[in-house]
């Protein structure tokens, strides 16, 4: 749902947090929290960049010591 927090995998299993912009079947749209706010203004921001559904997941505030398999995937 727009607006929710997630956790991307991105290169080298890095974790990131970003807000969700748009979800299609196959892909979560996501952008960083300040450009979230800019975009929800109607102002001019970057466009939310598309992640596959497998590489997004529900968010948890612990960051640091991610366990991949114990994420729960984001499926909205």
């Amino acid at each position: 749902m727009k607006g929710d927090k997630v956790i991307v995998r991105t290169f080298g299993n890095k974790p990131v947090v970003c807000k969700v912009w748009e979800v299609t079947p196959q892909v979560v749209a996501v952008c960083s929290e300040e450009n979230f706010e800019i975009l929800s203004q109607g102002k001019e921001g970057l466009w939310p960049v598309g992640i596959l559904k497998c590489d997004v997941f529900k968010y948890t505030p612990n960051t640091k010591n991610i366990s991949w398999e114990h994420l729960t995937p984001y499926d909205r």
